[in-house]
């Protein structure tokens, strides 16, 4: 997909993902995000499959719902070894049928702290399904700076993800530059 941002004022960021979907046929689709924040305060806004794009298959039509979802979280920052901690929670503000786990509509929160000089990040967090089958997940992750130049840092990033709600579970690991 075309991702785009753009900041209109000193809080407020809009963005959007105009994206080429394929099964079978191919359609058009756009995702959209707005990003708000005032002192330690961020607040998010997403909504995927803006124009509910559907596609003919074998079994049928295929249509890909309208998702939204909301968070808001804390930010903080420090110059002692916990350099930065951010404190986070959000929410489906739709419900979404799956193949795999039926209807589901998410609540998360978590908590990440970079210590060290940035070089290493810690995350925790824990997610519960509303609707349905219940089943909640819990996952950690690190991620550790291998390599630092004056304008990117490469970071070896590993998440874990475990719990009763078994459409979560996954673990993975990824090197990141940013």
């Amino acid at each position: 997909g075309l991702t785009m941002g753009q900041s209109l004022g000193a809080h407020l960021v809009v963005a959007s993902t105009l994206k080429l979907e394929r099964a079978g046929e191919a359609e058009s689709d756009l995702d959209l995000g707005a990003m708000a924040r005032y002192g330690i305060v961020q607040l998010g806004l997403s909504v995927k499959n803006v124009r509910q794009a559907e596609f003919e298959t074998a079994d049928g039509v295929l249509a890909l719902d309208r998702q939204a979802r909301a968070g808001v979280a804390l930010l903080g920052q420090s110059s002692g070894w916990i350099n930065a901690i951010t404190l986070a929670a959000d929410a489906d503000l739709t419900t979404t049928t799956t193949i795999v786990a039926g209807e589901t509509r998410y609540v998360a929160g978590g908590l990440e702290l970079w210590i060290f000089r940035r070089k290493v990040g810690l995350r925790a967090g824990a997610s519960r399904n509303t609707v349905g089958v219940k089943g909640s997940s819990a996952s950690g992750g690190v991620s550790v700076a291998v390599m630092s130049g004056a304008s990117v840092k490469t970071y070896l990033d590993a998440q874990y993800t475990n719990g009763s709600d078994r459409t979560r579970r996954s673990w993975g690991m990824a090197l990141r530059l940013s």
